[in-house]
């Protein structure tokens, strides 16, 4: 887990106004969403863990519609099951299959897939054309936005040339 550094704020109480009366001081984190992100990486894999035939980040297939359903319907025996972590809240699993579902290589599988599988790795669902053409979409969507915001950045040499 990554340490987090903390700043301390001043800040008036409640109850007091801002002229110049005494303020508390409470501590802010300098990064907010490490605590965030860190959790729903252990919640993606937990998930691995307990559907390693369903949930793989390298080669991820589609997803059966509304897999969350099945995995809150399966919650009280998935609560019970030893894993090395321990087991995420309703909401954060949700949040996890949301980003899971939404990365680019998750869309790029769409291209090869034929149905989209339940929690067994069975499939499910067969993948229309339009879903194929939604995730096509997506896909070139996200390359474009990743090409606009992210241009490498110029060496000093190369911007001396741009100069002269």
């Amino acid at each position: 887990m990554t340490s987090v550094k903390s700043e301390t704020t001043q800040v008036p109480s409640a109850n007091q106004q801002n002229d110049g009366q005494a303020v508390k001081k409470i501590k802010r984190s300098q990064d907010p969403h490490g605590e965030k992100k860190e959790k729903l990486r252990q919640a993606v894999d937990w998930l691995t863990q307990a559907f390693p035939l369903c949930f793989n980040i390298k080669e991820p297939k589609p997803l059966k519609i509304e897999i969350n359903d099945d995995i809150l319907n399966q919650w009280v025996y998935l609560s019970s099951l030893p894993y090395d972590r321990p087991m995420p809240s309703r909401l954060l699993l949700r949040k996890a299959v949301g980003w899971y579902a939404t990365r680019s290589t998750y869309y790029a599988a769409f291209d090869k897939a034929t149905h989209r599988i339940d929690l067994e790795g069975k499939q499910a669902q067969e993948i229309g054309e339009s879903e194929k053409s939604y995730a096509k979409e997506r896909l070139t969507a996200m390359k474009d936005y990743y090409e606009k915001n992210h241009k490498p950045k110029k060496k000093k040499d190369e911007a001396v040339k741009e100069r002269l």
